[in-house]
């Protein structure tokens, strides 16, 4: 048997194994034969072209073919090439409605139902019945007899389901459930035997269902063995050889995360800020390199500004054998990677420190193309540099013209000066690019059109650089471990900061990331970092690198579709017309996320862990009513906003809404400053505009309701000698750190403004001369401080404006409530009441409840309250449930954790925090195995505010005090 082109000037043959026909559609083939004749077979059938099949008679089957509906896999076999075309719906990730299903040992039943229960949630015990309920066809079967490999392939398509004596099209998530309810109501699927004793009832809802079993379901959870037990496990002796030493919580954590990077390529060590993920993160790279036995290096990117407190602080007084190399720039970054190739070898343990900021940036982009006049024409247009034909224009792809100006640069072309350039530019002519480019070579010779810019041109300011991401690229596999700090700041799915972290976890062989803040609320914000660090976990969940955000959200999310419902009169009747829009991800996230990607590899370390008392934390929501005539202004406008909005959405204008937010929370805020919203966009003809909202500006004297209220409390807590720090969210379009200043110095008060252009490495000095200067008031944008900064000088944090994105406050939110702060920490979130801020308020509620659910936590503070959906009620009930059994459990354990832990007054606790640290290491040795002379009790009190570091005594165990652990 054969399958052939055959063609003039054109003819391949290869041997073919089987082929599966779906009447004349071929739905998968087999064959091998000499490379170039796989490869031009595979592309004959990937393209739709005709090719042939032979019998043993070298007689054709009739077969058809459909153009980009097929995949192959190729392989080689000694000097023979096999190739396996398949049709997309017979690939597994596919989403097709009437799926192929291919069984090679011809058991078809067993293989549709491992193909349900694995792509659906249904279970595994009724693999062998779904095929009754389903509606298929059997496809013909053409294989050689000289293979004895194909000889029992089956496959069918399935094409519905079956519900009662109907038959409904297509495969779907909502038929199945359909077909499998009908099918346990009739008895043709029954429960099988258990030996757990639950409890059902027909009328149930799932909500009464999981509480009526919650202590059959955490009896369950109790068989569940993680891969540290903290009750059981043994702890390796080198965690109790750092020179810190970490306490039980910490040490726990580092073993359970050592034991998951011995089976999974990546772990996730997620934990309130202010438990020790640093002193964990080295925790687990020394236990490695310990047990290695040989000489390591360790690859870690941070934001830039804690960098410094990595090497001289967090490295330097854990691991100080260690070495510790600073990537600043991408010499440095060559510099290594020749080292490398020439033979470098670290003499133990050797950091390799980057910037994740550092890592992302590469040359900035020119354009290569000459601007001259068109061969026997007055017209300009850009020129290939190489073959020098005229480029053509991308939107104009049916009849392409000649590429203008504004095709690849912004604002007006050089008039006609008498010296040019050899790009056809003036000298010294200043030019801005557009970006990103839509043209990447020359159509005509292929040749690149893009290039560095160049410093010794002209072109850029910048010296020559690379992507460090992209050179340490090169030493693959090269470092032990890869740590990432902070990793959910590189979740974006076409972020550079991204991209930085793909490329680094292609050079290390394992992979650690850090962060306080996994995910954000939403089941999308974890999906590109488990992409990134271990797609073959995704792929074999059924996604691939086209997988969106709605697919994901689909599985794992809570999506929302409003569907707008419109009166049509035709003339004769009335009908009803539905206006779909497209859908949206909500808070919530799947419990399936949880356990199928996350649980296994993943450490959840909160600060009641620690087993350290804190000082009090009290979060309140403040909602303050708006005068009268303020609140009248706001409701006219937001409401005629929403409407104007909502008419351009309708008439074209897909970005309509992305004023509507920014606008009245910041009307509600700064009245002063008035209003004017134009909802246009520009189009070739020129800008069109579908409508103008404004709202009145108020006297600059005036002092709304919010900011006469931050004036009170301000003044009382300074009364009180506390330190408070402002958050803002927009501080550059609408000034309101400014205002704010403004406003606190009209009253007497004086603050000081943290401003975007400090950078990074300068803010932690800034904030420790703001101290040293006695200032009490602080005022800045939550992000500019969201990680690695301690704010324990100002213990009294309001929110003045809030973000969206639930990361960057609940990490703000934690700045000064941190190991060391000794005065009570107060967070107040301040929201104008009957304003668009409460539905933001409730918003981040909601991400801030699923995050927590996330992290095996509920949220019992007084801020719960403002962000329970069914998903976050179902949870706390079961809770509930749970604890009014009594029930001494895992799952107990995990629902009643708390954001908060045990909390002291301020006079107590100085002496009870030395007394517990002393007791904490002193276990930590005991578990380790480890029977050392106890170690001092550190008097606190010389540590506050500075302090003098005491010398280590040779040969004695330092204990890891308060201030060690300040900021990890």
């Amino acid at each position: 048997m054969k399958i052939k082109i055959d063609e003039q000037g054109r003819t391949f043959e290869c041997a073919l194994h089987f082929a599966l026909l779906d009447g004349e559609q071929l739905v998968a083939a087999s064959f091998a034969g000499r490379q170039s004749a796989v490869y031009a077979i595979s592309a004959n059938i990937l393209m739709g072209k005709r090719t042939l099949i032979l019998d043993q008679d070298d007689k054709i089957i009739k077969v058809t073919y459909s153009s980009g509906a097929y995949k192959r896999l190729e392989r080689k076999v000694d000097q023979v090439y096999q190739c396996i075309t398949l049709h997309k719906a017979a690939v597994f990730h596919e989403n097709f409605s009437d799926p192929v299903v291919i069984a090679l040992d011809g058991n078809i039943r067993t293989r549709v139902g491992e193909y349900i229960h694995t792509k659906y949630p249904y279970p595994r015990e009724w693999e062998d019945s779904y095929l009754d309920l389903l509606h298929y066809r059997e496809l013909e079967v053409i294989f050689n007899p000289l293979m004895d490999t194909w000889k029992n392939l089956k496959a069918v398509r399935l094409l519905g389901v079956k519900v009662g004596g109907d038959i409904k099209e297509g495969i779907t998530d909502e038929n199945l459930m359909e077909a499998v309810g009908q099918a346990l109501k009739d008895g043709r699927l029954k429960i099988p035997p258990s030996s757990v004793e639950g409890k059902f009832n027909t009328g149930w809802d799932m909500k009464e269902y999981l509480k009526a079993n919650a202590k059959v379901l955490a009896d369950q959870v109790q068989k569940v063995r993680p891969r540290h037990d903290p009750a059981t496990g043994r702890l390796n002796p080198a965690i109790a050889q750092m020179s810190r030493i970490p306490y039980p919580a910490q040490a726990h954590a580092i073993q359970g995360l050592v034991n998951a990077l011995q089976d999974e390529k990546v772990a996730f060590a997620c934990g309130d800020m202010g438990t020790g993920k640093s002193i964990v993160s080295l925790g687990v790279a020394h236990v490695m390199h310990t047990t290695s036995g040989r000489a390591n290096s360790v690859l870690l990117s941070a934001p830039g500004i804690t960098i410094p407190k990595w090497a001289e602080k967090e490295i330097a007084e854990t691991l100080p054998e260690a070495d510790v190399y600073i990537i600043r720039s991408t010499e440095d970054a060559a510099r290594y990677l020749r080292m490398v190739r020439n033979g470098h070898k670290p003499r133990g343990l050797e950091f390799v420190l980057v910037g994740i900021d550092r890592a992302k940036l590469g040359p900035e982009p020119w354009f290569a193309g000459v601007w001259k006049r068109i061969a026997g024409g007055k017209t300009f247009c850009w020129h290939c540099p190489d073959c020098g034909r005229p480029l053509l224009d991308p939107k104009e792809k049916e009849d392409p013209i000649p590429a203008k100006w504004d095709d690849f640069a912004h604002g007006e072309p050089p008039e006609n000066p008498t010296r040019r350039t050899a790009s056809g530019l003036p000298e010294g002519f200043k030019i801005k690019w557009k970006l990103p480019a839509k043209v990447r070579k020359c159509p005509h010779c292929g040749t690149p059109l893009w290039r560095p810019a160049l410093k010794s041109r002209g072109e850029t300011k910048n010296r020559p650089r690379w992507f460090v991401s992209r050179i340490l690229k090169k030493l693959r596999r090269h470092f032990m471990l890869y740590i990432c700090d902070e990793v959910h700041q590189v979740k974006a799915a076409n972020s550079g900061r991204g991209d930085a972290f793909a490329q680094m976890v292609k050079a290390a062989r394992k992979t650690l990331c850090l962060t306080g803040t996994l995910v954000n609320g939403l089941s999308t914000s974890i999906k590109d970092i488990l992409w990134r660090t271990d797609p073959r976990s995704l792929i074999m969940d059924g996604f691939d690198h086209k997988s969106g955000a709605i697919t994901w959200a689909q599985r794992y999310g809570v999506l929302q579709r409003a569907v707008e419902k419109e009166d049509e009169d035709e003339g004769i009747v009335t009908k009803r017309k539905n206006t779909g829009s497209q859908p949206r991800e909500m808070p919530g996230i799947a419990p399936e996320l949880i356990a199928k990607h996350l649980l296994h590899r993943a450490v959840f370390l909160e600060l009641t862990d620690l087993g350290l008392p804190l000082v009090e934390l009290k979060e309140t929501p403040v909602f303050i009513d708006p005068d009268d005539e303020h609140w009248e202004d706001y409701r006219a406008f937001h409401e005629e906003l929403h409407a104007a909005c909502t008419n351009a959405f309708r008439n074209g204008l897909p970005g309509a809404f992305s004023k509507f937010i920014p606008s009245t929370i910041c009307y509600a805020d700064r009245p002063d400053l008035g209003a004017v919203v134009e909802l246009s966009k520009n189009t070739p003809k020129g800008k069109v505009v579908y409508g103008t909202v404004s709202a009145p500006a108020y006297f600059p004297g005036y002092y709304n309701a919010k900011e006469r209220w931050l004036v009170e409390t301000v003044r009382e807590n300074l009364a009180e000698d506390r330190g408070c720090i402002i958050f803002a969210n927009y501080t550059e379009s609408y000034g309101v750190h400014h205002r704010l200043q403004e406003v606190l110095a009209d009253h007497g008060i004086h603050a000081e403004v943290l401003e975007s252009s400090v950078s990074p490495e300068r803010r932690t000095e800034w904030l420790h001369h703001q101290e040293l200067k006695g200032t009490r008031v602080i005022i800045c944008n939550m992000r500019l401080v969201e990680v690695g900064l301690d704010l324990l000088p100002w213990p009294t944090i309001i929110f003045y404006q809030l973000s969206y994105d639930i990361n960057t406050v609940r990490q703000a939110s934690r700045r000064a409530w941190r190991l060391g702060q000794m005065r009570k920490c107060k967070i107040l979130y301040v929201i104008m009441d009957k304003t668009q801020q409460v539905a933001q308020f409730e918003s981040c509620m909601a991400k801030r409840t699923h995050a927590m659910l996330a992290e095996g936590r509920l949220d019992r503070s007084e801020l719960s309250r403002y962000g329970t959906d069914s998903n976050s009620v179902l949870a706390k009930d079961i809770a509930d449930c749970l604890a009014s059994e009594d029930l001494a459990s895992k799952w107990v354990e995990l629902a009643e954790k708390d954001l908060g832990v045990e909390t002291v007054s301020e006079e107590n606790f100085r002496e009870l925090l030395a007394l517990t640290q002393k007791r904490l290491v002193e276990e930590t040795l005991t578990l380790c195995g480890i029977k050392k002379p106890k170690p001092p009790v550190v008097d606190i009190a010389p540590y506050i505010p500075a302090r003098k570091r005491r010398e280590k005594k040779a040969g004695q165990f330092e204990q890891l005090t308060l201030f060690d652990v300040l900021a990890m």
